[in-house]
């Protein structure tokens, strides 16, 4: 199979022309801000249980 490179003249990121599984550049950022954000929201959840609780609770019984 020969790769070529085909060059995005709006972006630095060079997509595979023959790759047709590859994510683009797009999906990628999304996922990552996805991911930041749910850790994000996690962080939020845990600081709050500090400061309501003096420590965190155990929700696993």
């Amino acid at each position: 199979m020969c790769l070529a490179y085909k060059n995005d003249p709006t972006s630095s990121y060079q997509k595979l022309s023959t790759d047709f599984n590859s994510k683009t550049q797009a999906v990628r950022i999304s996922k990552s801000s996805y991911i930041t954000a749910q850790q994000n929201r996690d962080l939020n959840f845990q600081s709050s249980m500090l400061s309501t609780h003096g420590k965190l609770k155990d929700y696993v019984n």
